[in-house]
């Protein structure tokens, strides 16, 4: 089998930025050394083992092969798709929330009788939001954005992220460099930030529609 290293490594980034873990948290809950996880992280291990990867791959519900980047964490194309512990469906209604509501995932779903039908496979927990103002040339006024909650964002896929000191969550677009996990600004180009504890990805934009007239 061939492993991937660039997206192994970028995997691990985006799985640890999701669940909020560092690597010595991450070493306590899966038994491996932090040092063999850091340099998973910096792409310096240039043979990890199946005895190092597994336990990784356990703790967050995922194969190795999705781990190491064979299959797409995101990959869910089929009906009945399956990653980790989640199900997709195709053609299921997800309901259309306000961005307060995303705060507050639990009870979204329940509450809110507007819904879409989306074009992609979703989670359960999938959601839509109308764009309130201009988020850069793609993301204008009134556009209907799909988030999946249940996959990891990849280089350069838009998420809706929130930090604790704002008052509604926004878009932004990750970047992976080095190992590390960056936000990039919608609106400035230049505006980037590191991933922090501060940040708490909400989902990823998987589709979205505006209307053109």
């Amino acid at each position: 089998m061939l492993i991937t290293y660039e997206k192994l490594s970028s995997n691990l980034n985006l799985l640890m930025a999701k669940a909020r873990l560092n690597s010595n948290e991450l070493a306590r809950r899966t038994g491996i050394p932090a040092s063999s996880i850091k340099k998973i992280r910096n792409n310096n291990n240039s043979n990890p083992t199946l005895a190092t990867l597994t336990p990784i791959a356990n703790h967050f519900s995922i194969t190795i092969s999705q781990l190491i980047g064979d299959v797409s964490l995101s990959e869910c194309e089929n009906m009945n798709d399956r990653i980790g512990d989640v199900y997709f469906n195709k053609y299921v209604s997800i309901p259309i929330v306000s961005w307060d509501d995303t705060i507050n995932r639990e009870d979204i779903v329940k509450n809110n009788p507007e819904t879409v039908i989306a074009g992609h496979a979703c989670s359960k927990n999938a959601f839509a939001l109308y764009v309130k103002e201009d988020s850069g040339k793609v993301f204008t006024k009134g556009t209907l954005l799909i988030i999946e909650p249940a996959i990891i964002p990849g280089q350069n896929d838009h998420i809706i992220t929130y930090k604790k000191d704002q008052p509604l969550p926004c878009i932004k677009t990750i970047l992976i460099e080095d190992g590390e996990v960056f936000l990039r600004s919608m609106l400035v180009d230049s505006h980037v930030v590191p991933m922090s504890d501060e940040y708490k990805i909400l989902g990823v934009i998987i589709e979205y529609r505006k209307a053109l007239r």
